[in-house]
């Protein structure tokens, strides 16, 4: 399974990369195997130190152990005043073909809007013809120079959409408030119809607003729609203490694994949380489909909120969701009620009066 992890410039997984990233672009440059002069030479003039901390970001994909033999690619990410720069994106020879850099380059772009980025450039040259093709496929647009770089001769730049924009139907209060699975389906079926790649609907509410019995009812109104539950992406023991954001929800393995690869297209894997074995389950293939539909609580946070192109809030009070949760888990035979009381409704209480999910919702869903 490829996950995507941060690194520290100096680590051996990252370093690794970056020496052979280095090494096989000295050796491109030069039309033959580039010496150990040429390649130190090269290092020293592509340095990665400042990747890390408030100045940069390095990107290491990994295969399942995560030592240096699982690292299979690399992408670092530059903060410039307003803007970020991608580099030493790379993968192994033996890796290509398998989407790592698809999965870089979605970490990345989410690492540049969750600090309120919205370009990403970078600098290449045409005769890594291989490059060139996938930043074009990825919507990157060739633009004048903006380095002096000798060694570059083709500059592109990438403007980071949040979301697919619902028509202006929407706009007003009155009318994005909804009342059916059937109006829901019609919003985004206008949505997907409008974008050039898969959509991503997030449905979120207090606990006991009722968005699993929407997300269930939505998928089969949707001409091409899997879902995800959001409860497979729960931290058993984090979901379970107090938090005004929702720290339980794995918004990052959700993010990574998820949404990032299933907007761009790319081929993915993730792991389901396995609540009878309380542990991580099987590694699973991402789903391929036009629309997914995810559902959580937690879920209309800065951390994956550009991830997700229509948002639907089950506009629903904290306490008499929190009574309608209690009921339904009495029924079924869990004894949750100090639970909710003292965790589930407080921690939602919170987090609406905070970061205000309803006021970022495209619909507001209550039949």
């Amino acid at each position: 399974m490829l996950t995507i992890e941060a690194r520290a410039p100096g680590a051996p997984a990252a370093d690794a990369l970056v020496h052979a990233y280095l090494s096989e672009v000295a050796s491109r440059w030069h039309g033959r195997p580039a010496s150990e002069a040429e390649v130190a030479l090269a290092i020293r003039d592509e340095p990665w130190d400042d990747l890390q901390g408030d100045t940069g970001l390095l990107l290491v994909a990994l295969d399942d152990d995560g030592g240096v033999s699982g690292a299979v690619g690399c992408a670092g990410v530059r903060f410039l005043d307003g803007v970020a720069e991608l580099t030493k994106v790379f993968t192994l020879r033996s890796q290509r073909g398998r989407g790592v850099a698809t999965l870089l380059l979605a970490a990345a772009e989410l690492a540049c809007r969750r600090r309120g980025i919205g370009v990403l450039r970078l600098d290449t040259r045409a005769e890594l013809a291989e490059a060139c093709a996938f930043y074009e496929r990825s919507d990157f647009e060739r633009v004048a120079p903006f380095t002096d770089d000798p060694h570059s001769d083709r500059w592109y730049r990438k403007v980071l959409e949040p979301s697919v924009a619902l028509p202006a139907v929407v706009a007003s209060e009155g009318r994005r408030r909804v009342t059916s699975p059937e109006d829901v389906a019609a919003h985004v079926t206008t949505a997907a119809s409008a974008a050039d790649r898969p959509v991503v609907v997030g449905i979120s509410g207090p606990c006991g607003s009722g968005k699993s019995s929407l997300a269930r009812d939505l998928v089969p109104l949707l001409p091409d729609a899997v879902r995800v539950r959001g409860d497979d992406f729960l931290d058993p023991a984090r979901s379970h203490l107090r938090s005004w954001d929702w720290d339980g929800v794995d918004r990052a393995r959700l993010g990574a694994t998820v949404l990032a690869p299933f907007r761009a297209g790319a081929a993915g894997e993730f792991r389901r949380y396995d609540w009878s074995r309380r542990e991580l389950g099987a590694v699973e293939p991402l789903p391929r489909a036009q629309v997914l539909v995810v559902d959580v609580i937690g879920l209309f946070h800065p951390e994956v909120l550009a991830l997700l192109d229509v948002t639907v809030w089950c506009d629903v009070d904290v306490d008499v969701a929190a009574q309608r949760g209690r009921a339904r888990d009495r029924e079924l035979g869990r004894d949750h009620d100090a639970l909710s009381r003292e965790v589930w409704e407080p921690n939602d209480r919170e987090f609406v009066e905070r970061l205000r999910p309803r006021d970022v919702a495209d619909l507001l869903y209550g039949p």
